[in-house]
């Protein structure tokens, strides 16, 4: 017997469907959203529903997903909906706080092999390859200033 949802998991929810409802309006003057603090893989359906949320919107033009809890395994179907055409007008997906390894690093590098002109900050990992002058991950504690 499944249990009940608490009154946490209720709230949680909440916050995710308010911050996708925004994304799904495909509004023309929502062209920078944000799930920053959501906990987008408390459930893994959640980063799915984004996703496929994503693949409808043609308005957005900076997503910040910072500490949101994401991880790399989580990172995987927005990618892919990313690489696929989602979200056309993205130009900046923002990922600080997250628990993202090279492997998450990677993927989201990953997009720009698909035509993705994105840049991505993150505060939570530094590498010697991101201070370079043309690499395109970029990560660095000052965040939107600093791209």
């Amino acid at each position: 017997m499944a249990s009940a949802e608490t009154r946490e998991d209720l709230e949680k929810r909440v916050d995710f469907e308010i911050a996708l409802k925004r994304v799904a309006g495909n509004h023309r003057s929502f062209e920078e959203l944000t799930f920053k603090g959501v906990e987008l893989c408390r459930k893994p359906e959640w980063m799915k529903l984004l996703s496929d949320t994503l693949a409808t919107n043609d308005t957005i033009k900076q997503l910040d997903l910072s500490g949101t809890g994401i991880t790399d395994t989580g990172l995987q179907p927005l990618v892919a909906a990313l690489a696929c055409g989602a979200c056309p007008q993205l130009s900046v997906l923002l990922l600080r706080n997250n628990p993202l390894s090279m492997v998450g690093e990677t993927m989201v590098q990953g997009l720009r092999r698909c035509g993705q002109r994105l840049r991505c900050t993150s505060a939570t990992r530094r590498s010697r390859a991101s201070s370079t002058r043309n690499c395109w991950w970029r990560v660095s504690p000052r965040g939107l200033s600093s791209l």
